[in-house]
C-alpha cells in the first residue's frame, strides 16, 4: 500500500503489478529448481489443494489473487502442477494484477478518501471473495466425485 500512497493509485499499480508478477514468477523458477533436492513434499492444505485441482492455471490464478494465501505455497505449488510456462505466466499476471490493483488504490485511498475509488476497491474485493469461493467449489465437487 506504501507505493499506492507514494506514486498515487495508477502509478502504484503499474509498479505493484510488475514487482509482484517478475517476483512470483522468478520465485517459481527458484523453488523448481531446489524441487528434485527436496525429500518431503510440503504439508500444507492451501499447497495440496492447489496441486490437486482439476484446473491448476485457475488454481494458480486465485492462490496469487487472494491476499491472505501464502505466495510462497502458491509458488511452490505453481511449479508442482508442471504448468506450460505460457499458463504459468498468464495466471501469475493476472491473480499478482488483482492484488496489484487493491494495494495500490488502497494505499491511495488512505490519502484522498474518494467515494468512487472506495467503490471500485470494494468491488474489486468482492471479484477476489468470489474467484475465491470458485476455487473452493471447484475443489469441494473434485473431492464429491472421488477424482481427489
Amino acid at each position: 500500500m506504501l507505493v499506492g500512497v507514494c506514486l498515487g493509485h495508477w502509478g502504484g499499480f503499474v509498479v505493484n503489478a510488475i514487482g509482484l508478477t517478475l517476483g512470483n514468477l522468478l520465485q517459481v523458477q527458484l523453488l523448481t529448481r531446489v524441487r528434485d533436492r527436496r525429500h518431503k513434499k510440503p504439508d500444507s492444505r492451501v499447497y495440496r489443494a492447489l496441486v490437486k485441482m482439476r484446473h491448476p492455471a485457475v488454481g494458480v490464478l486465485i492462490g496469487y489473487a487472494v491476499p491472505m494465501i501464502p505466495t510462497a505455497f502458491v509458488n511452490l505449488a505453481a511449479g508442482d502442477t508442471h504448468l506450460t510456462a505460457k499458463a504459468q505466466s498468464w495466471a501469475c499476471l493476472a491473480g499478482s494484477t488483482i492484488v496489484a490493483f487493491i494495494y495500490a488504490f488502497a494505499g491511495d485511498l488512505l490519502i484522498l478518501k474518494q467515494d468512487w475509488k472506495s467503490l471500485l476497491i470494494l468491488l474489486t474485493i468482492a471479484v477476489v471473495i468470489g474467484l475465491a469461493e470458485y476455487g473452493i467449489r471447484m475443489r469441494r465437487d473434485a473431492v464429491v466425485r472421488g477424482t481427489d
